[in-house]
């Protein structure tokens, strides 16, 4: 039933409903948010890495992730090379850079919808071997947001 193979190769983080975190959030495997983050999420250049959103989840920052499941709440830009996913109950208040996306009826956007990345994710803001933190600007606010080998 339990696979310890599977484990180290697909690891799950879970926050739960009764937890807030203050601060950014760097990642690979999975990541579940239940409870309040505030701070960036983004996972290392990992075609597996995939974060999901509950209906109680909150959170407040960029993400750029592969794959991100949303049902909760998120302000701040969503960036996604692979696929994109709103359930009815989401709230976005941000812009959304995607590859592939599906929205079902009642989720909200206050936002640009962006088809911008293929599949590789070249172009996504990631995590580097190297741990390569730029300083961008984003609608709200300047942040600390990593990105690929780009010069400064």
């Amino acid at each position: 039933m339990f696979n310890n193979k599977n484990k180290k190769d697909n690891p799950m983080t879970i926050i739960s409903s009764n937890t807030k975190i203050i601060g950014d959030i760097c990642f690979q495997g999975k990541v579940q948010i239940d409870g309040h983050v505030t701070g960036n999420l983004m996972s290392e250049n990992d075609s597996s890495a995939m974060i999901s959103i509950s209906k109680s989840g909150i959170l407040i920052g960029e993400v750029s992730v592969p794959i991100a499941h949303i049902s909760g709440h998120v302000t701040g830009d969503i960036h996604t090379d692979e696929s994109l996913k709103l359930s009815s109950s989401a709230n976005i208040k941000g812009n959304l850079f995607y590859n592939m996306i599906e929205i079902e009826q009642g989720s909200q956007v206050q936002g640009k919808l962006m088809h911008s990345y293929l599949k590789d994710g070249k172009d996504r803001p990631v995590i580097t071997k190297n741990r390569t933190v730029v300083k961008q600007k984003t609608n709200s606010a300047d942040v600390l947001f990593p990105v690929a080998n780009k010069s400064i």
